[in-house]
């Protein structure tokens, strides 16, 4: 069982095209921030869910910090006074919780989408969908920090233990998006001596034209 888990484990991140932390947002103060409409005649219905990446390791070119729009087939519609109206696949929100920061396992959105479902512009624009949806199966990992961690029946001491794991793979870099990598850095360090070097440069000349006026 342990090898079979362990084949899903690599699957999913293998081929996410995007992994990141974040948490579904609160629409109040009990519900998160999903809302289900209807698609196209090959999917009846999806939902939106509102998330806020926290943190990136896979995809530092296409995302941001901030709120994201995440695509979800299934879900529930509602009218304008809060009343069902219709449902397929009520089991959605299962495995995506408002409550703790999950791991996100991601590509670029494929379903169909309802613009303008949330009033406020999200801070990335690109939309989201999961990479392996199984909503009755958490492969979504959830953690405390001081319980630990636990994915796919596999248990962490610790998120740096996790990190530990998730370095075996290609192009995992646990960064923040502002921050920059060793190359990036190396030569914005380089281009700050140069100008340093520059103006002490022009100082000097200025100065030895000073002093021969």
């Amino acid at each position: 069982m342990e090898e079979y888990d362990e084949f899903i484990r690599d699957s999913i991140i293998n081929n996410s095209d995007y992994i990141f932390e974040g948490i579904v947002e609160r629409r109040g103060i009990y519900q998160p921030e999903i809302i289900g409409y209807y698609g196209d005649d090959k999917t009846k219905i999806c939902s939106a869910v509102k998330i806020k990446i926290t943190k990136i390791l896979r995809g530092h070119d296409d995302l941001k910090l901030g709120t994201a729009e995440l695509i979800r087939l299934g879900g529930s519609i509602f009218d304008d006074s809060n009343q069902y109206i219709d449902g397929w696949a009520n089991d959605v929100g299962i495995g995506l919780s408002d409550t703790h920061t999950q791991l996100f396992f991601c590509k670029k959105n494929e379903f169909p989408v309802k613009e303008d479902i949330f009033e406020e512009e999200m801070d990335n624009k690109q939309r989201l969908s999961l990479f392996y949806d199984k909503p009755n199966w958490d492969i979504i990992y959830k953690y405390s920090t001081k319980r630990g961690a636990i994915w796919m029946t596999k248990t962490f001491e610790s998120i740096n233990q996790l990190y530990r794991y998730l370095k075996k793979y290609d192009n995992i870099d646990i960064r923040k998006p502002e921050e920059k990598s060793f190359a990036e850095r190396r030569a914005l360090k380089k281009q700050q001596k140069d100008s340093i070097a520059l103006q002490k440069e022009k100082g000097r000349l200025k100065t030895t034209t000073y002093i021969k006026a």
